[in-house]
């Protein structure tokens, strides 16, 4: 999988994860959060960043964080 310079969605992001057999649960067990938190931050509904899931999710991607979520895709998304 590559990731274009405009990062990854959040579907795509599932997609991959289920894709290597792992659940949104196990991501959020790992980054000390509850479920909920994960599917809020990969459905893009509202602004959540997930700070502690980004680093967690990139590992279980086998990318760096900034392959996924682009600093100038955060800049157009806090406009």
């Amino acid at each position: 999988m590559v990731a274009a310079k405009k990062g990854l969605t959040g579907l795509e992001i599932r997609i991959e994860l289920m894709r290597r057999g792992i659940k949104l649960v196990d991501i959020a067990a790992r980054a000390g959060v509850k479920p909920p938190a994960v599917t809020r931050m990969l459905s893009g509904k509202d602004q959540y960043k997930g700070r502690r899931l980004r680093p967690v999710i990139a590992e279980a991607l086998g990318l760096p964080e900034d392959e996924i979520w682009p600093p100038e895709v955060e800049r157009r998304a806090a406009r």
